[in-house]
Formats: C-alpha cells, sequence, structure tokens
C-alpha cells in the first residue's frame, strides 16, 4: 500500500476543477488515496481525500462516482449495485474489528 500511495499522492491534488482526460480520473485518485488512509486509520487524511471527491462529483453530477467515494452503501443499494453493497457490507465488518 506504501507504494501505491507515493504512486498517487502527486496527483492527490487534481480533483479541484482540474483538466483531464476523463472528468473522473482526478476523483479516482483522491478516492484512492482516501480508501487507503481510511485501511491504514489515517482518518484526517481520509477525510482531506474523499471530501473533495464527494463535493466534485456533487457539482459533476457523477452519481456512480459519488457513490464510490462515499463508500456509502445506501447509494450502492439505491443505484442496484449488489457487488458494491457486499463490498461495502465486508468493510463494514473489517471496521468494526
Amino acid at each position: 500500500m506504501t507504494r501505491c500511495r507515493a504512486v498517487l499522492e502527486p496527483y492527490g491534488h487534481l480533483v479541484a476543477g482540474t483538466p483531464s482526460n476523463t472528468l473522473a480520473s482526478p476523483v479516482v485518485i483522491r478516492r484512492a488515496l482516501g480508501v487507503m488512509a481510511v485501511a491504514e486509520e489515517r482518518w484526517e487524511e481520509a477525510v482531506g481525500h474523499l471530501e473533495p471527491a464527494v463535493r466534485f462529483c456533487q457539482e459533476k453530477g457523477l452519481v456512480v462516482e459519488l457513490a464510490h467515494s462515499r463508500l456509502a452503501l445506501s447509494d450502492y443499494r439505491r443505484l442496484d449495485m449488489p457487488l458494491y453493497v457486499q463490498d461495502a457490507l465486508a468493510r463494514r465488518e473489517l471496521l468494526k474489528a
């Protein structure tokens, strides 16, 4: 995970209106960094990555990316994404442990 973070961190600032090949790619980077921070229990860092990703998705109407950025079970259920529902439930159980 350390190597993945080292590769992505230089691009973590790109979320706020930065042009890219695809609209969602800066969000994917921030979300990945946020998820890694959650996995390592670095909560402030996780929030620092995930909140800008959520705001960007809300502004641009990126519904699926918004669900991913929120790591939100209810969004996955509403969007009928059963595999993501299972993944969110598994993450919830890991966080309880």
